[in-house]
């Protein structure tokens, strides 16, 4: 009973550490995706919604983006010891952004989007030797976003946006007791919540060929309420016990900063630089609360001790003529995820990515962007020392992705 008391607070632990944490997704505009993901000193298009709203009164015009990518993950895992390799499943998820900006006159601009900046999914075999720890998770966010800008002169613009956050969660796993028919029952756990931030930016143009920003947008508590814990093949023997509930939560979700620069070196040729530090450490302990409590679940508090995140981006624009933009990018990005607190829910480590796309003028007011990212989350020997499971994970990702800007 003790055994089922800890894990099954883990699974609850899991499921929060999900929703809060997942795979920061940095799928938010298929320009900037094809070049490092950078774009908080250089303006493309309405997309500037989320990059840096202090570069949304910098657009000459008023813009309707849209954007989507196919990301693919996949994790191995070989746990101490042995030399047996698991692998998850396949899965395909579809991160998406779309944004429209209006201009009001020559110096104010307004907007909004809606992007998922969060989100990602695991599901390991059914047989694999942490089935009593994970077997399935999903987590999606969705951030809508109001924006204004200001430009207060001709070379500097303001910008502010309120933030309405959505995200919503499934997480299952295996209970190490045997029913009548020698199988283990399964819990799964849903919910969703809502929370508010805001984004802001100052974007500062120069001259022609040289501009600069900083953007930030603050973390986001999403408020979970009357979160469903459901429970599957209990044996008769637990069912006064291992009963369906729902719980209360309040799960932070990090802000960040970022610092950009954008340098046309001639009429063909542009670079993108950004710097940026992800606020993972708000996200520090995990408190949450049954309506229902037993003898085997309690309301809990558990400790996280997740460290902020720095990353560096660098991106690449070639145009050849007056129809064809060539992209290319890279960025590293450090792990939030210190030692001792690996889990098979988030097998994370320092990252290295690469970009690379191409953008298509079909015609003066619409453009065709597609992009391509790799991401290779380095190997990582380490454990979580809340169940004592430990073993190496090595993870990769692929996304392609499409959008559309059509300017009017």
């Amino acid at each position: 009973m003790k055994k089922f008391t800890i894990l099954f607070c883990i699974l609850v632990f899991l499921y929060f550490h999900t929703s809060a944490q997942g795979f920061k997704i940095d799928l938010m505009g298929e320009k900037q995706a094809a070049m490092g993901h950078t774009g908080s000193g250089y303006v493309f298009d309405a997309s500037t919604i989320y990059f840096n709203p202090g570069g949304l009164s910098f657009l000459k015009s008023s813009n309707v983006t849209a954007g989507a990518s196919v990301l693919i993950p996949s994790t191995e895992f070989v746990e101490n010891g042995t030399n047996t390799a698991y692998y998850t499943q396949p899965q395909i998820f579809t991160p998406f952004s779309v944004y429209a900006n209006f201009r009001i006159n020559s110096r104010f601009a307004a907007g909004i989007g809606t992007y998922t900046p969060y989100g990602s999914g695991l599901t390991w075999p059914d047989n694999w030797s942490g089935r009593f720890i994970l077997h399935k998770i999903q987590l999606q966010t969705f951030y809508i976003q109001p924006t204004i800008s200001y430009k207060i002169t001709d070379h500097i613009g303001i910008g502010i946006g309120a933030i309405y956050a959505l995200g919503n969660v499934q997480l299952s796993k295996d209970i190490p007791v045997r029913n009548q028919q020698s199988n283990y029952p399964r819990g799964t756990l849903t919910g969703s919540g809502i929370g508010f931030g805001y984004s802001a930016g100052l974007f500062v143009k120069p001259n022609r060929s040289f501009s600069f920003g900083l953007a930030y947008h603050s973390s986001i508590k999403l408020q979970v309420n009357n979160g469903n814990a459901n429970f599957t093949g209990v044996p008769l023997s637990l069912q006064t016990e291992i009963q369906n509930t729902t719980f209360n939560t309040s799960i932070p979700l990090p802000g960040d900063l970022s610092l950009g620069v954008g340098f046309k070196i001639n009429p063909r040729w542009l670079v993108t630089i950004d710097a940026d530090e992800v606020f993972w450490q708000v996200y520090d302990t995990l408190a949450f609360e049954y309506k229902n409590q037993t003898t085997l679940l309690q309301n809990t508090r558990t400790p996280k001790n997740y460290m902020n995140s720095p990353g560096f981006r660098a991106g690449l624009q070639f145009s050849p003529d007056s129809i064809i933009d060539i992209r290319a990018g890279a960025f590293f990005e450090n792990t939030p995820v210190q030692k001792g607190y690996l889990a098979p829910d988030f097998p994370d480590n320092n990252r290295f990515g690469l970009t690379a796309g191409i953008g298509i003028h079909a015609t003066r007011k619409l453009d065709i962007d597609i992009s391509f990212l790799f991401l290779d989350v380095l190997n990582r020997k380490d454990s979580d020392n809340a169940d004592n499971f430990s073993g190496t994970y090595k993870s990769l990702i692929f996304a392609p992705g499409a959008g559309i800007s059509y300017s009017f």
